[in-house]
């Protein structure tokens, strides 16, 4: 366990903790030191904990501290027994293991002077500015974005825009706003964009205020004409009438007539001639229903005409057969013989026919039953074919998942070593290491030679055992064949009965020794692994931490007393 004394200490240095050059092994760690050295290691995990890194001389105070620390390592994961006794009144084994798991949570590359983490690598860099962002922005107030007016004043630049409203505009004007006039988004920038679009609408319709009265009218009968063009139309003819009921309506004359006309006769002609478009659109509809009733009876006019159609040929086939049978009827007689002779003629040539297929029927069901095999045969081949391959195919895919992350891994751990710092000596450590794994080894092929040894061994008894029951169940056989006629041959076989059972008994006795050899093994070994924890020291360390709290306790009693006095 030195070298991984060493290597606990060598890490617990290099976070930070301030530890003498004497000490080389865990078992000259004070209660002082194994705070120091947790408390380090827990600040390089979880940076910010807030916790001493010197014990209090209060003992009441040192247990709370201890607790305390316990349960942070505990929230960590650590599954092995954990409490206040395992700092204050510690153990090497337990704190080997406390301190192993430590190393391991540890980060990856820490800063040697005050064991804060350099984080390194673009995704860990992203995370962390992504994480320090979030929780700014969970610091703050929300606003709506409306709201947010900070560094954004309310400028206006005046605007050239083609006047559309207006009649009289000279070609110049109309060939510089098509050639040389710029759009509204490159006459400013885009922070007075939008104030300037603001107070142009506002010149805008302060300008529409002032258009005559001529011009508004013009408007609301182009709007008219606008709402008769928007109505839907089905059909051709109705399209046709309906342009001629508007073109009639909406006549030029009428047009200069309600120029003359007040605002309320203006209105009334709209009314009239929404009501004429709307009796229009009914007209539509009843002739649309007529039209669909007209297609409907053309469709079973057509359905009964197939009908009829299919009846028609019906009886000119039937009419065709019944002329041909009434040409036959005047010479029945021969027309009977032949055809009898024809019957007999087809007949012959269907058993003919017959007896040909069957024999060509032979040879194609053979060889349609050997191809059918082959077929399976191929069948069965392809498939295990395309089963191995589609398992070569996983495979091939679990290899490339795999060399992939190899290949990460690979480079990460080429980036720790080249982040490595070169002063330290690696070698001795390696070395170290290989020597661990060389005795592991070496370990391990005497255990493999144990296990075969006792392997054979165990085969050897069962052969032995087997051997003796058969054995013993022949002379058994034997002597009871001669113990019914001589008297000797009785008291052999109750010699042999009994030597059998005293046999068993010493083979049981012997089975009972060796577990009660191996239970006390076990009782020894764990007696010596209560003496190595040196319960005597510690249980004297807790009396005298024990009296010292009472002594404590005392005090704060009689200063409690003496504040009320």
């Amino acid at each position: 366990m030195e070298e991984v004394d060493n290597i606990i200490i060598h890490t617990l240095k290099n976070i930070g903790c301030d530890i003498d050059e004497e000490i080389v092994s865990l078992k000259q760690f004070t209660d002082e030191i194994i705070v120091k050295a947790v408390i380090c290691c827990l600040e390089a995990i979880t940076p910010g904990t807030g916790l001493p890194k010197i014990l209090p001389a209060s003992m009441s105070l040192r247990l709370r501290t201890a607790t305390s620390i316990a349960e942070m390592i505990k929230d960590l994961g650590y599954r092995g027994d954990m409490g206040y006794q395992t700092l204050l009144y510690s153990n090497e084994v337990d704190i080997r293991r406390m301190f192993m798991f430590l190393v391991e949570r540890l980060p990856r590359d820490t800063d040697k002077a005050g064991g804060h983490v350099k984080v390194k690598g673009r995704f860990e860099i992203l995370m962390n500015d992504i994480r320090a962002k979030i929780t700014n922005d969970l610091k703050k107030k929300w606003k709506p974005e409306l709201m947010i007016t900070d560094n954004i004043p309310f400028r206006s630049r005046s605007l050239t825009v083609p006047e559309t409203f207006s009649k009289n505009i000279s070609e110049d004007k109309k060939e510089y706003w098509n050639r040389y006039l710029l759009p509204i988004t490159e006459q400013c920038t885009e922070q007075e964009l939008i104030p300037s679009l603001i107070v142009l609408n506002e010149i805008e319709e302060s300008k529409v205020g002032q258009i005559s009265r001529e011009e508004s009218l013009h408007a609301l009968n182009k709007q008219t004409n606008n709402i008769s063009e928007a109505i839907d139309i089905q059909d051709i003819n109705t399209e046709i009438t309906l342009n001629k009921a508007l073109n009639n309506t909406m006549e030029d004359e009428t047009v200069e007539k309600m120029k003359s006309l007040s605002v309320d006769d203006i209105k009334n002609t709209i009314q009239s001639v929404t009501d004429n478009v709307h009796r229009l659109k009914d007209e539509i509809q009843t002739l649309d229903e007529e039209l669909k009733i007209l297609k409907r009876k053309e469709t079973q006019i057509l359905e009964q005409k197939k009908i009829e159609d299919e009846l028609l040929e019906n009886n000119v086939k039937q009419l065709k057969i019944k002329s041909r049978s009434y040409k036959l009827l005047p010479s029945k007689d021969e027309n009977v013989q032949k055809l009898e002779e024809m019957i007999q003629a087809s007949t012959e040539k269907l058993t003919n026919l017959a007896n040909q297929w069957n024999k060509h029927r032979t040879t194609l069901i053979e060889e349609y039953r050997n191809l059918r095999e082959i077929s399976t045969l191929k069948d069965s081949e392809s498939y295990k074919i395309e089963e191995e391959f589609e398992q070569e195919k996983q495979k091939s895919k679990e290899l490339e998942k795999e060399i992939a992350i190899k290949n990460v891994l690979h480079k990460q751990l080429q980036d720790e070593v080249a982040q490595l710092s070169k002063t330290v000596n690696r070698f001795a450590y390696t070395h170290r290491i290989m020597e661990i794994i060389g005795n592991i080894r070496k370990q391990c092929t005497e255990m493999d030679k144990i296990l075969e040894d006792t392997k054979q061994l165990q085969k050897d008894i069962n052969k032995l055992t087997g051997k003796l029951d058969r054995s013993y169940v022949l002379t058994d056989e034997m002597i009871y064949r001669d113990a019914k006629q001589e008297e000797t041959s009785r008291k052999a076989y109750k010699l042999l009965v009994t030597l059998h059972s005293d046999c068993n008994d010493i083979i049981e006795v012997a089975k009972q020794t060796g577990s009660i050899v191996r239970e006390i093994r076990d009782l020894q070994e764990q007696v010596d692994t209560e003496k190595s924890y040196d319960i005597g020291a510690r249980i004297d360390r807790i009396t005298a931490d024990l009296e010292q709290v009472r002594k404590e306790t005392t005090t704060l009693q009689q200063e409690k007393m003496n504040r009320k006095s």
